[in-house]
């Protein structure tokens, strides 16, 4: 593995939050000690952005990986009524709508490589957009 994927999946390693150690939309690095945080100019969250970790994590072949593992505890987590479009790392606090298809597309397919059943936590429907069917041609490229 090249030096910048070596310190990339270093950094994520690292840049976990929250009750299921989530990695986060966005990311501050302190350039002076290299302490990870959350910047306060947008939410601290596991959302739409840090959903793709997993994704691309897994199609690279790296399932067991800590981001991976948490994401997938996170999706199976029975104390969801539906997967939760996003959670708050700060308070732990989940969204009260679902994951849009495309997300909860990935949290299957995630799930589904560690032999969880492919039922898993109920859906919840919604309506498609760009996004989400960019998320689900990206999962179905990765299962190929």
């Amino acid at each position: 593995m090249a030096a910048p994927a070596q310190d990339g999946l270093a950094l994520l390693r690292r840049a976990r939050f929250g009750r299921w150690s989530l990695p986060p939309d966005w990311l501050s690095l302190r350039r002076a000690d290299g302490a990870l945080g959350l910047p306060p100019r947008w939410p601290g969250r596991f959302s739409y952005d840090a959903v793709r970790i997993p994704l691309y994590l897994c199609w690279a072949g790296l399932e067991d990986e800590a981001p991976v593992q948490a994401a997938r505890q996170f999706w199976a987590d029975p104390a969801h009524a539906y997967p939760p479009a996003w959670v708050d790392l700060l308070s732990n606090r989940t969204a009260p709508y679902p994951a849009s298809p495309g997300m909860q597309e990935i949290g299957r397919w995630v799930r589904e490589l560690a032999g969880y059943p492919s039922g898993g936590i109920s859906t919840m429907p919604r309506q498609d957009d760009y996004y989400s069917n960019v998320l689900k041609i990206l999962t179905m490229s990765a299962k190929t």
